[in-house]
């Protein structure tokens, strides 16, 4: 392959996964990156002269590695009862909504500008799984009082 995409250049996440090279008219390799299965960086990227030197090199296997942890650290850690979880969709302090239509219209209005393709903020992507989690509470959490 000669080129590859990178679609979101905050976290580097790509199309393609594998060791991508690109190549100067001569044949000698230009740059040449390492991307995961989920086309996350993952090893080395190095740049190179036309003359075959190395111009550059960044080391990705710590930041990747501690993206890994950091993500499992995270994972089921949030633990929310109704009252919290209402409140964190933006119902007012101590309301917990009625019925599902008014937790997935306020879902909506919440979840819109902080959905990862809509929004350049890094932490919104962090901020739109927690009002997801909140909205998987209160939906069950209204479930279980119908039963």
């Amino acid at each position: 392959e000669k080129l590859f995409f990178v679609e979101d250049e905050r976290t580097m996440q790509a199309r393609k996964a594998g060791h991508w090279r690109e190549y100067f008219e001569g044949g000698q390799i230009k740059s040449e990156i390492q991307y995961d299965e989920h086309g996350m960086r993952s090893g080395f990227c190095k740049r190179y002269s036309e003359d075959g030197a190395q111009q550059w090199v960044k080391d990705y296997t710590k930041e990747y590695g501690e993206r890994i942890a950091e993500f499992n650290a995270k994972r089921g850690k949030l633990s929310l009862n109704a009252e919290e979880a209402a409140a964190m969709l933006g119902f007012p302090e101590g309301y917990v909504p009625k019925d599902r239509r008014e937790v997935d219209s306020l879902y909506r209005k919440k979840c819109a500008p902080l959905h990862p393709d809509k929004s350049p903020d890094p932490d919104a992507h962090e901020r739109f799984l927690e009002v997801s989690r909140a909205r998987e509470v209160l939906l069950k959490w209204l479930e279980s009082v119908k039963n």
